[in-house]
């Protein structure tokens, strides 16, 4: 078991699935489980505590948190966009040395991979999945940036902060593909 008491898991759930046409979170895969829970199995299995951030009126997105044993984190801010999400994760959880930013609509990245980015967090540091395909998801953000992770706006994520932050962004070099793949439609499930 990896040390992980002083990185933050926080899972980002509160999207409004409009390309998926419904609540694409508590959709049920083949094994039964909900896109959410799969992805929540997937830090669990890591982390002694995760956090989702869910929509304010998302009444069975919360229960399914609870239900999977994971702290739910209410998004007020919803309707404004990923940039939300992220704000209120950070706010929702202790000072940690660095966040471990996931997304609720990728079941399918390898805990190997999640352990590995977890190993490499430090303060300073942003730490990125990348395959040959390019950077993916989760990212792993030191605290020295939260004032610019709580500086975000708009519907977008902070992927413009590795540009930004180029000199403090370090690769975990995989062939995970898992970390290039979000489910939008219903025919990106694998």
């Amino acid at each position: 078991m990896i040390d992980t008491s002083n990185v933050a898991c926080v899972i980002l759930a509160s999207g409004a699935s409009t390309r998926f046409g419904h609540s694409k979170m508590l959709y049920q895969l083949d094994e039964g489980i909900s896109i959410l829970a799969k992805t929540i199995d997937i830090y669990r299995a890591i982390f002694d505590q995760v956090h989702v951030v869910v929509r304010h009126d998302d009444r069975a997105l919360i229960q399914l948190v609870e239900q999977q044993g994971a702290n739910g984190i209410i998004n007020v801010n919803s309707e404004q966009g990923l940039s939300q999400s992220i704000i209120a994760g950070i706010k929702g959880v202790r000072q940690p040395k660095a966040w471990l930013f996931a997304l609720g609509d990728m079941p399918y990245v390898s805990s190997e991979t999640v352990r590995s980015l977890v190993l490499r967090a430090l303060v300073n540091e942003i730490v990125v999945p990348r395959t040959s395909i390019g950077n993916g998801n989760p990212i792993v953000f030191g605290a020295h940036f939260k004032n610019q992770l709580l500086d975000l706006t708009g519907d977008v994520g902070a992927k413009h902060l590795l540009k930004l932050n180029a000199q403090h962004v370090s690769f975990y070099d995989c062939q995970d593909t898992g970390v290039h793949h979000d489910i939008d439609r219903v025919s990106d499930i694998l």
